[in-house]
């Protein structure tokens, strides 16, 4: 049997395995990536991709393409028990993708592992792992490749395989939930009834249905269709069942002019217990399901993946101890549990009929016509408002000098934009497509002891984190005097990093690979600066490199 050695096995080739491989690939961290299909499944899937995961790809370096091929749903015009429409505007999302976009999943296989092989990474396609043995050191992955047995040898296991996770079923892993009852239709269709400028959607008593336009004129939709609930379950799905479907939710002429990929499908909410165990993490759908209302579940493996592989690139370059690992579990699962309560109880909201469906059509449009709620549907449905400050692991490294409106650990960073070099508007997701790490510290005024501060901050980081933490100075107005600095000087001309990221005269910040906050702190001594670092990545005491 032939056995081959890696860091990292990653067990799935889909959206959520595929973003994996891109991740540990830019960080050059040695994996191997397992999918038992030999060929990329031709269904569109999954097709809605938010703004917060469009900032994961910014990242990675490969959000134009996904623009370029994608369709930017700017808004959903809703008719709620009537003909009379209301909007959804997410121009209101703060993001620089103010928008879902609808790119159909075979198409965002297709980019993610262009990407991959153009940086060559690689799929190791048509392998099926059979068995799995986790030991001290790590995990033993034992696959079948057209009746050759194969053996890894890896640190770490990333099961990216789905809801009928085979990781998950091999480690003995409980899959915690239950069906939810429902049956919805699905096609990918034609027709020229539609506004192809915006998501539109139909709420009733009768059921609901939305369409999703496609970059190149056609439409998903998804459909709940009340009165064929309790009917034994069936998967096929004719035309002339979908027309009568859509006919009857939306009581208008909406004539279909031809469909692919028709299906019934049920739904169900179900979530591990903990994401890790062990040497194993479970990504995506392997740790969550929920219903397909909101179009949130391929998002939440997107960033599930984003998180654990930039934990995983700290530990085997022997720069946090493996405790950091346990943040993604503490991270992530209470996002995907509540999405899956909100999911369910929508569910449950739209299938009211009668009175209850009359009462719920007038507070859905009531909902719809106040701006602040609208900006608040807008910011959760994109994932811009999940941010990770009550993690236990965040409120260790509050800085409770700071004002009460000052970002703190686990926030979200925005994306701003600054004078760096030669470039008048860089943007500091750019800087994190070059850089794991980036820590900020704020000049308001030419201050010499800040400028020692940066200089000796950087001497430290360098010694016990080697290049994986880039230190910039930036400084609010004029050209700093600085003789021999050891760092780059970003100018605020802007404003954006003193506003939107809240840092004034002598502060610091460390940004995480995926634009959250780690630290931010009023204190300018580089000893307590690298005392919150070591927290930051369960180091207990400083290691020199």
């Amino acid at each position: 049997m032939k056995k081959v050695k890696t860091d990292v096995v990653i067990v799935g080739a889909g959206p959520t395995g595929l973003m994996a491989a891109n991740q540990l690939n830019r960080y050059k961290i040695d994996y191997v990536c397992l999918e038992k299909q030999t060929h990329r499944s031709s269904f569109s899937k999954a097709m809605g991709i938010h703004a917060r995961s469009m900032e994961m790809f910014d990242l990675s370096g490969f959000v134009e393409e996904f623009v370029a091929r994608g369709y930017p749903g700017e808004g959903a015009k809703m008719y709620i028990g009537g003909e009379k429409e209301s909007i959804l505007g997410l121009y209101q999302i703060e993001s620089r993708f103010p928008y879902m976009l609808v790119i159909p999943q075979t198409e965002t296989e297709e980019i993610l592992e262009t990407n991959l092989e153009m940086n060559e990474g690689i799929v190791n396609r048509g392998e099926e792992v059979t068995a799995l043995t986790v030991h001290d050191k790590g995990v033993n992955v034992t696959v079948n490749n057209d009746g050759e047995i194969l053996e890894y040898d890896a640190e770490y296991v990333l099961a990216c395989d789905g809801a009928h996770s085979k990781v998950r079923e091999l480690m003995e892993t409980g899959f915690v939930g239950e069906a939810e009852g429902k049956t919805f239709f699905l096609g990918d269709i034609q027709t020229s009834n539609l506004d192809p400028s915006m998501i539109t959607g139909y709420i009733n008593t009768r059921g609901a249905t939305v369409f999703f336009p496609y970059a190149d004129g056609k439409f998903r939709v998804v459909g709940l269709d009340l009165s064929i609930q309790g009917r034994p379950h069936k998967d096929e799905l004719t035309l002339h069942e979908l027309q009568q479907r859509v006919n009857y939710v939306t009581s208008t002429s909406i004539e279909i002019d031809s469909a692919n990929w028709l299906t019934y499908f049920g739904t169900a909410h179900k979530q591990v217990e903990n994401y890790q165990k062990d040497r194993v993490f479970f990504v995506g759908d392997a740790a969550h399901i929920h219903n397909p209302l909101g179009g949130q579940g391929m998002n939440l493996g997107l960033q599930d993946a984003t998180n654990i592989c930039w934990k995983l690139m700290t530990v085997l370059k022997g720069c946090a101890d493996q405790a950091i690992l346990r943040t993604y579990d503490q991270e992530r699962r209470p996002i995907a549990k509540n999405i899956i309560q909100q999911t369910s109880r929508l569910l449950q909201f739209i299938s009211l009929e009668g009175t209850r469906g009359k009462l719920r059509n007038n507070i859905s449009r009531w909902l719809l016509s106040n701006s602040h709620l609208q900006h608040n549907i807008a910011e959760t449905l994109s994932h811009i408002k999940y941010d990770y400050h009550a993690t236990s692991s965040s409120q260790k490294l509050v800085d409770n000098k700071l004002p009460k409106k000052f970002i703190q650990p686990g926030a979200r960073t925005p994306d701003v934009k600054f004078l760096l070099e030669e470039t008048p508007d860089k943007r500091l997701y750019h800087l994190l497509r070059l850089y794991p790490f980036v820590c900020f510290v704020y000049m308001e005024r030419q201050t010499e002891d800040i400028i020692a501060y940066v200089n000796s901050l950087v001497e430290e980081l360098c010694t016990v984190y080697g290049d994986l933490i880039t230190t910039f100075l930036v400084v609010k107005g004029g050209v700093p005097l600085i003789e021999g600095g050891k760092f780059k000087i970003i100018h605020d001309v802007f404003r954006e990093v003193e506003n939107k990221l809240t840092m004034n005269h002598g502060h610091t910040m460390l940004i995480r690979p995926d634009a959250h906050v780690a630290f931010h702190t009023s204190e300018s001594d580089p000893l307590e600066t690298i005392k919150r670092m070591n927290i930051f990545f369960k180091v207990k005491h400083q290691r020199g490199r």
